[in-house]
């Protein structure tokens, strides 16, 4: 028997980078020791506690906030003003450094002499590579606009002062061993345009506020993630949202409909149930929606006609069932069409012979009934086109030998009948691109040129 087709994630493993521009509680507290510094202690604490920094956290030498401040205020080289307006950023990002093992950091640890040095923060970065940088690596007017902390053995939790950070556009902790929950306040970071915290082992829900981020790119997949997605989450303007490959369970949010700018969304690899909301039908730029290995149940929308840029449709290892609904042949720049292992029955569209940009086809392993229409044979750009393990009855039209691209096609395991003759348009294409042509000839049916017989 055939193998399910490879499942496929296309994922950038870092953020896109460009080249850099220039009450205390009864724990051990910072105490000054002399009359200047006790004036710098004060000066720093007050402008911080001014900038909502919580002033327990700031006086407890056992939190990040108070090992920042501690480094800030006694062991910093660089001196800053305390009136300086970049005295906050300095301050979040020593934050960053101890609530996420920095001393374990690659790159762009204090022992590396880049994090926590004696200079700029805006140079608090390493060019991993041509073009690549990680750290702190872009500033406008001394203040930093991107940071890219991706892959750099980060961990620990993320703190929730993290939001104070609020000039940040770029933010990037993808592929670290980050843990705990993702701070709700990080929905106030309205400049932020690209977050990614993916790959991570962070647990918890994801908190509805998300949804008040204006992020273009909002990447949370490859984590612990567990609970249902905040409807909220539809007021996000966002083109790209990745929850996949966490343990996320509920229903689709009919609200993720009115992301109109949305074109990637995925899903893929939750405990997502229940239907595929006809809101979606609104989502007019989505280019891919991946949903495969959920228990999503029902059809498909018939509203799946109206995304004109629609390219992938992955929906395969779900509970899918009823029709194929015939507004998918309106997807005239659908190259994947992925449904198999579902429950999908009916006969197969004729109009799927319009899918004029369809590459691969897999509606394997449901139990849809009927023929063959020859109008798919129209469908000339298909590579793999697999109908294994349904239904289907009739004989195999002609018309498939139309298909001059194609290289697979599984007919195998279901009630076929006739043949396909060796001097028929089909064993044609033997000759042409076509090299796995797999069918039940030695039972149902006479095949005279197929590459594997059950």
């Amino acid at each position: 028997t055939p193998t399910s087709p490879p499942t496929v994630s296309m994922k950038p493993s870092a953020l896109p980078t460009l080249a850099p521009t220039s009450e205390p509680s009864n724990v051990p507290s910072l105490a000054p020791t002399s009359a200047p510094t006790a004036l710098r202690f004060s000066t720093i604490r007050n402008q911080l506690v001014v900038a909502m920094v919580d002033q327990a956290s700031l006086l407890n030498i056992t939190t990040a906030e108070g090992r920042a401040f501690h480094w800030l205020v006694f062991e910093d080289e660089y001196m800053m003003n305390a009136e300086d307006e970049h005295l906050l950023q300095r301050f979040m990002l020593a934050v960053l450094y101890f609530a996420m093992g920095g001393e374990n950091w690659k790159y762009v640890s204090a022992s590396d002499g880049i994090w926590l040095s004696s200079r700029s923060e805006c140079e608090w970065h390493f060019e991993v590579e041509p073009d690549h940088f990680v750290g702190a690596f872009r500033c406008v007017n001394g203040t930093v606009t991107t940071l890219n902390l991706s892959d750099c053995n980060l961990s620990g939790t993320i703190t929730r002062s993290v939001s104070l950070l609020q000039n940040l556009e770029r933010l990037s902790f993808s592929g670290n061993e980050l843990t705990g929950t993702i701070p709700p306040s990080i929905g106030v970071m309205r400049n932020l345009d690209l977050f990614y915290l993916d790959r991570n082992l962070l647990t918890g829900r994801i908190p509805s506020e998300l949804g008040d981020m204006k992020a273009d790119v909002l990447w949370l997949y490859g984590n612990v993630l567990t609970g249902e997605i905040p409807p909220d989450l539809g007021k996000l303007k966002s083109r790209s949202l990745d929850i996949s490959y966490n343990f996320l369970d509920g229903t689709l949010p009919s609200k993720l409909g009115r992301i109109t700018q949305l074109e990637d969304l995925n899903f893929e690899m939750n405990h997502i149930y229940g239907s595929i909301p006809s809101s979606f039908g609104g989502l007019s730029d989505l280019v891919s929606m991946l949903g495969f290995g959920n228990g999503l149940s029902g059809p498909i929308p018939t509203e799946i006609g109206l995304l004109s840029s629609l390219e992938s449709l992955i929906l395969s290892n779900n509970n899918m069932n009823g029709n194929i609904p015939s507004e998918i042949g309106m997807l005239s720049h659908l190259w994947d069409l992925w449904i198999y292992d579902n429950n999908y029955t009916g006969a197969l569209p004729s109009e799927l012979g319009l899918l004029s940009s369809a590459v691969l086809v897999f509606l394997n392993d449901n139990s849809l009934t009927g023929t063959i229409p020859p109008e798919l044979g129209n469908a000339t750009d298909i590579v793999s086109l697999w109908l294994a393990n349904n239904k289907l009855t009739g004989t195999v039209p002609s018309e498939i030998g139309k298909m001059t691209n194609l290289v697979q096609l599984q007919l195998l395991g279901n009630d076929f009948e006739g043949s396909i003759p060796f001097d028929g348009p089909i064993c044609a294409l033997r000759y042409q691109s076509l090299y796995s042509l797999m069918a039940d000839c030695f039972t149902d049916i006479i095949c005279d040129c197929c590459t594997a017989c059950f």
